[in-house]
């Protein structure tokens, strides 16, 4: 019998106020840009006939729209084949005034991918986030996610501007609002607001945990 080659993922746009005016990395904008690359995954999957199927979720919503009720934080489309509608929802997307916590939006997503594939059978179980890491986030739920990545053999895969996995989150100057850091472990150094830093540490700790 062939294997089943179907995958589950759940898509976290980041649709926040802090993505939205995002404009100095690249010309169009975080925003833009994050849903062209949500279109161009949408769109390989009709055109390729995969039986793939996608949820998707906002960050930074204006609406509330999740069983676990984190504020911001939206379920707009349940797992299902890509369809002509996700995309032309994703590219009608404008961004909003407000910010979610991305560590929330993960737990939304792996409780998603959770509930909505028991009974089915997948390849594999992906959580896909695209965000610029801008935003307060509490660092609460980090042993939930990675233990929750662990047991539900879930892969983690995060876009963002030149995201950097080493910095050091004790090396971040509280008092200072930005500093800066090399990224990519190139020579091309970028300014970097200390949230952002903070975000890149958190999600590298995650990592570790879950590769190692």
């Amino acid at each position: 019998m062939a294997r089943i080659q179907k995958e589950a993922i759940a898509i976290i746009l980041d649709v926040g106020h802090s993505v939205s005016q995002d404009r100095k990395n690249m010309k169009s904008g975080f925003l833009e840009n994050s849903k062209k690359c949500v279109s161009m995954i949408l769109k390989r999957k009709i055109f390729a006939n995969l039986k793939d199927e996608v949820t998707l979720i906002l960050l930074g919503s204006d609406e509330t729209q999740n069983s676990l009720n984190y504020k911001n934080i939206s379920v707009t489309h349940s797992l299902a084949l890509s369809s002509w509608e996700m995309v032309q929802f994703v590219e009608d997307l404008t961004g909003t005034m407000v910010n979610a916590d991305w560590l929330d939006a993960i737990v939304v997503a792996m409780n998603v991918l959770k509930e909505e594939t028991e009974g089915k059978k997948f390849s594999e179980r992906k959580v896909v986030l695209l965000s610029n890491l801008c935003c307060t986030v509490s660092e609460d739920h980090i042993d939930v996610i990675v233990k929750a990545l662990k047991s539900e053999e879930l892969s983690l895969i995060v876009i963002g501007p030149d995201i950097n996995l080493n910095v050091k989150h004790e090396a971040i100057d509280d008092d200072d609002d930005k500093t800066k850091c090399w990224t990519n472990g190139t020579d091309a150094e970028k300014s970097k607001t200390k949230q952002q830093l903070v975000g890149e540490s958190l999600l590298s700790h995650i990592l570790k945990e879950v590769i190692f």
